[in-house]
């Protein structure tokens, strides 16, 4: 789906960047006077893919105009093809997995006399919030700060509206189960949607040297035009300070970024091809 946007209807992409807020959507069709609004849209959408086509799918503009931070990511370490069995999930957890979905759908928000539906609002614990102002400002905002990559600080941004998300989510779950009440999202729900955002930050760096295969922003193409053929690690580190580059990120672009232009002679000596 995502390697045909924009074929036929150049505003495909931006009208996803769009519902992952749930701005109004509106379509006239002028040849027979079809007129759609939705007043609030959603998306949800799955998939997988190959490692080798990270890159056409995320990277580029879509790496930095927040369309690749949109998706959460998934890339587990598996070093060995998984053996066949004959292990297969448990009957008894699949028909509570069903009962716990069945029993989410069936919450259904008061409507207002003019059928009008009104949503279930959820307000935060004073707790809760104290523990999301806490990652907020000590965790998301410094490595917002630190990072020179505007990938990864797209994803910052993305990770603050998927949290508030998540603690709707985890608590709405624990009431059906019956861990909690569905009156307000408390601190364990929010404790939880920490430690799941993390999670996928870590997926993130993980993926993103896929992602960036092949792809050089303007900082990182002028590094690699000033260095000679031959150079190590302390030339690109000074080469790269004499542009405004920090060493840790000259560095990571020698480990990291730069797998399709240069080649790794011995420990600490580079070529490029």
């Amino acid at each position: 789906m995502l390697s045909n946007f924009n074929r036929y209807n150049g505003s495909d992409e931006s009208y996803f960047l769009s519902l992952f807020s749930g701005t109004p959507f509106k379509y006239t069709r002028k040849s027979n006077n079809e007129y759609i609004f939705l007043s609030q849209p959603y998306c949800s959408i799955i998939g997988s893919t190959q490692p080798g086509m990270l890159s056409a799918l995320f990277g580029g503009k879509r790496s930095l105009n927040g369309f690749s931070s949109r998706f959460l990511k998934v890339y587990p370490h598996i070093s060995t093809m998984p053996s066949w069995n004959e292990t297969s999930m448990p009957g008894e957890v699949l028909e509570e997995w069903e009962h716990i979905i069945r029993k989410v759908d069936g919450i259904k928000p008061p409507t207002a006399q003019e059928g009008k539906i009104n949503s279930i609002e959820l307000s935060f614990s004073l707790s809760a919030k104290h523990r999301l102002i806490s990652w907020k400002n000590e965790v998301n905002s410094r490595i917002y700060s630190d990072s020179e990559n505007e990938t990864e600080k797209a994803l910052c941004g993305k990770l603050e509206t998927y949290i508030i998300r998540f603690c709707l989510v985890i608590q709405v779950m624990r009431g059906i189960c019956g861990e909690a009440e569905i009156k307000e999202i408390d601190e364990e729900s929010a404790m939880r949607a920490i430690m799941l955002i993390e999670y996928f930050r870590a997926m993130e760096s993980r993926i993103t040297p896929e992602i960036e295969v092949g792809v050089l922003d303007l900082r990182h193409t002028e590094l690699l035009v000033l260095l000679p053929q031959s150079f190590t690690t302390s030339e690109a580190v000074a080469t790269g300070r004499k542009i405004g580059l920090s060493e840790s990120t000259v560095k990571r672009f020698l480990r990291e970024g730069a797998r399709d232009f240069i080649r790794k002679e011995a420990h600490g000596h580079y070529s490029k091809f």
